[in-house]
């Protein structure tokens, strides 16, 4: 048993099925907005049956919420690694994640 991203003991298995039901969603909100996704989409891009997609989450919105808590965990991990001693740097660290922010949350 592994843990995921949100300190939960899966399988690699589970891992896995969670990344691809992820990277779905994120494919398929290049082309739509997040209102007009639906679960079958995000099963048929993903290559999974809907029981699966249901066995690791309840909605669509709690794939949304999984990915944005992965990309921030990203972020904070970035973030201690980096040697940000003064306000500028921290400043200019901050920008650069309100410009991702700002662009990813155009797609939905």
């Amino acid at each position: 048993m592994i843990r995921d991203t949100n300190g939960k003991n899966v399988t690699r298995m589970q891992l896995q099925t969670k990344i691809w039901i992820k990277d779905a969603l994120m494919q398929l909100l290049k082309e739509y907005s997040f209102d007009e996704i639906t679960v079958k989409q995000i099963v048929l891009t993903a290559k999974i049956s809907r029981p699966t997609f249901y066995r690791n989450y309840s909605s669509k919105r709690e794939v949304l919420d999984d990915t944005i808590s992965d990309i921030m965990l990203d972020y904070k991990e970035k973030f201690n690694q980096r040697n940000i001693n003064d306000l500028y740097g921290l400043l200019v660290y901050c920008f650069h994640i309100l410009t991702v922010i700002m662009t990813t949350s155009a797609l939905w």
